[in-house]
């Protein structure tokens, strides 16, 4: 994902593109947070905060990622874990394929 930035030109009246490439970390940030809004629906991904604890190459290959989501009512927390966990789990998993492909680890 590039953000675009417009800029006219004077002499041609048209707008020349630039785009700035994300980090690594926000790549996967924002893999993570689609992964969210694929699982969840209606207000859900909308109250949910989301905070990088961990973005570390591992020795070997691969990397470590550690997310923290943060919600504000016990009701919504319950629908983000889901029954034993499985949601919560199905959203980890879709994440983890989506960054594998992504970095290619």
């Amino acid at each position: 994902y590039l953000q675009d930035i417009a800029v006219t030109t004077e002499e041609k009246d048209q707008y020349a593109y630039f785009s700035t490439p994300r980090s690594a970390l926000e790549r996967a940030q924002s893999i993570i947070k689609g992964a969210i809004y694929e699982r969840y629906n209606q207000e859900i991904p909308y109250v949910i905060e989301q905070e990088n604890r961990v973005f570390a190459p591992m020795v070997g290959g691969g990397i470590i990622i550690r997310e923290m989501l943060k919600v504000k009512k016990e009701s919504t927390l319950k629908t983000v874990v889901g029954k034993y966990g499985r949601a919560i789990q199905m959203v980890t998993q879709r994440a983890q394929e989506k960054i594998s492909r992504e970095f290619g680890v």
